[in-house]
């Protein structure tokens, strides 16, 4: 199976260049799950999205029907870890990305884990390949019921902070819903926990 390269964003203040999907898209009951990432899962969970090509609506005529491999070069995981010792890293953050999983909570007191990767495997020389568990397809590319959150990747790839990008997720969930041109959106001090895996 080919893989697709992704590349890491380079934002500067005058100019976007991204190479692999600008906007990345989740489905809403993903947006509202617990995520149990730190900034560097974040950054590699965002790259994977990049390399996707969900079914958006009936009128598409191209997209993933199953989760493709995804090569992130070893150059832009130098990038991505900012410092070209970046293999004794990678090694344990990818274990701990692998491990974990994400939490969703139903309106009915219920709840779900699920595991988010299938593959995630380091060549030297090539990068790291990564692919999507199965389970995650109706969250990430089964998204032509229109429950979906699009996120431009410049909004989040320069922000540090896995809080930042979440909150930024969840105020676009509700970009339809603005007042002029301000989100407003209510959260309980427990969802606000809830999302951002903020201990009690």
């Amino acid at each position: 199976m080919m893989a697709k390269k992704i590349e890491l964003p380079n934002i500067t203040k005058n100019k976007k260049q991204v190479k692999g999907n600008a906007v990345t898209y989740q489905g809403n009951p993903l947006i509202q799950s617990r995520k149990y990432f730190n900034s560097i899962g974040t950054r590699l969970f965002i790259l994977g999205l990049m390399g996707l090509n969900p079914h958006l609506s009936k009128n598409d005529k191209f997209f993933d029907e199953e989760f493709p491999l995804i090569r992130i070069s070893t150059s832009e995981l130098t990038r991505l870890f900012g410092h070209t010792e970046y293999l004794s890293m990678l090694e344990s953050e990818c274990e701990k990305l692998f491990n974990s999983s994400i939490k969703l909570n139903y309106t009915d007191g219920g709840w779900e884990l699920m595991h988010i990767f299938d593959v995630m495997k380091y060549v030297p020389k090539e990068g790291l390949y990564i692919q999507f568990d199965q389970k995650m397809k109706p969250h990430l590319l089964e998204l032509v019921k229109g429950n979906y959150t699009a996120v431009n990747i410049e909004q989040i790839f320069k922000l540090t902070s896995t809080y930042a990008v979440r909150l930024i997720e969840l105020c676009l969930q509700y970009r339809n819903m603005t007042k002029g041109n301000v989100i407003e959106r209510k959260l309980t001090m427990e969802n606000l926990r809830f999302y951002l895996n903020v201990p009690d």
